[in-house]
């Protein structure tokens, strides 16, 4: 690995989820961005810039990716980290009755706190690591939620086969307390840690398993907010633009909704 010349270097994990790809495609344009991905071979058919460079990722495997990241910060200065990826899938109960907290099974719920808490945790801890050594003040960002603040409405899944398990609320909550711990234990070495909380955020515009088409439900969440609208991806850039930036340098340990205004009634 090469590292470009007078650039940072950005980790941006969950390269090819319905954040993932827009978080990389604009963060590339400022920054050398390290697309954290299980298919390196899709990543870079996706990402055309050279500025973006894919280096496999499992959430899962904690050992292997702890040293793949270590390779990375070594290779490159690394300033920002956005813990991005979870596993949206039946294994963490989405949108299956399984989900349900009467029906949550162990093993589910070991998969949405692996995925969703062990995974940013080992990342966190790997490149924050190497920004203390190299006299790096970074900024790490992990993809909360709302629901790591506030529950589900039971009545925006009634008659319908979507779901939100209690598996990812859970882990949400537990990130947003990471954020805190890491703000507070690294804001000496001048390395900075918040939490972004999306709220609803349906993916409308891919066939994964997290991309259920259903018009009356987009509907039921667009009337939960007092902004009347669902939101895109792109209602993220800014913040986390922000936080990456020299600008937010006095910014850590904050939980920041970008919800449409959801939580604030």
């Amino acid at each position: 690995m090469t590292q470009p010349s007078k650039q940072r270097t950005i980790i941006v994990s969950g390269a090819t989820g319905y954040f993932g790809r827009y978080l990389i495609e604009d963060l590339a344009q400022i920054y050398h961005v390290v697309a954290l991905t299980r298919d390196p071979a899709k990543s870079a058919t996706m990402f055309s810039n050279p500025n973006v460079t894919c280096v496999e990722y499992d959430l899962y495997d904690h050992e292997k990716s702890a040293a793949r990241l270590k390779k990375v910060c070594q290779d490159f200065d690394v300033w920002g980290l956005v813990n991005n990826a979870y596993d949206f899938s039946e294994k963490t109960g989405f949108n299956t009755p399984s989900g349900r907290i009467e029906n949550i099974s162990i093993d589910a719920m070991r998969a949405g706190l692996e995925s969703g808490v062990l995974g940013p945790m080992v990342a966190a801890q790997t490149v924050g690591l190497a920004m203390v050594e190299k006299k790096i003040p970074g900024s790490i960002i992990n993809i909360s939620s709302m629901y790591g603040s506030v529950a589900p409405d039971r009545r925006l899944y009634d008659g319908k086969k979507v779901l939100n398990p209690v598996t990812y609320g859970v882990a949400k909550t537990a990130i947003n307390g990471l954020t805190r711990y890491l703000s507070s234990f690294w804001g000496e070495y001048g390395i900075r840690c918040n939490s972004v909380a999306p709220g609803t955020f349906p993916n409308v515009e891919t066939n994964s398993f997290n991309a259920p088409k259903d018009d009356e439900f987009t509907v039921r969440l667009k009337n939960k907010t007092t902004l009347d609208r669902v939101g895109h991806p792109r209602d993220l850039l800014g913040m986390i633009r922000l936080l990456l930036s020299d600008e937010s340098s006095y910014i850590t340990g904050q939980i920041l909704n970008v919800d449409g205004g959801w939580t604030a009634i």
